[in-house]
């Protein structure tokens, strides 16, 4: 008997737009593709697609000062702090703002993410599948606006919670 064997190892990437190696079977994403969120049918999201280059890394402070978050002291250094940028995807993007929120008001995040919050209404499915359809529709707003109302009343001395640009970009700005 024989059996056809399953390439495996080395393939390109799923994602329509992305030129990257994935590790895996066909149909896998590379490592950006998937932290991401893209999916194969749209455009890329990673945060170097379409030939831009990831920004370097700048001279920030790596530990907060006593009594703040990191936040607090990217905001007094360079006047922002930017949470997430690069993606719209919205898994992505509230997985980011809640690890924000954990660290600048624990009590705001347990109040989201407790009995009867904004998170609580995402299905268990979506959860578990960034491609699933909850994540292209409206309902997402439900958990988007209380979570970035609770990080603007947690922003550092001097800033909001916005967006800069088309919505990939989101942090602290003076």
């Amino acid at each position: 008997m024989i059996r056809s064997l399953t390439p495996s190892g080395y393939v390109p990437c799923a994602c329509r737009d992305c030129f990257e190696v994935a590790i895996g079977t066909p149909g896998a994403l590379c490592h950006t593709c998937d932290d991401a969120g893209c999916n194969p049918e749209r455009e890329c999201q990673g945060a170097d697609a379409y030939g831009g280059e990831p920004d370097p890394p700048s001279e920030r402070p790596t530990e907060p000062a006593p009594g703040s978050t990191i936040f607090h002291a990217l905001v007094a250094h360079q006047g922002f702090a930017v949470i997430t940028e690069g993606t719209s995807h919205p898994r992505t993007v509230i997985d980011r703002l809640l690890a924000a929120l954990r660290l600048l008001a624990p009590a705001a995040h347990a109040q989201l993410t407790g009995p009867g919050g904004a998170i609580t209404t995402i299905p268990a499915a979506a959860l578990a599948d960034h491609l699933h359809p909850y994540w292209d529709g409206d309902a997402t707003e439900v958990v988007m606006i209380p979570l970035m109302t609770a990080l603007d009343v947690a922003a550092p001395p001097g800033s909001r919670f916005c967006c800069e640009g088309d919505a990939c970009r989101l942090g602290f700005f003076s």
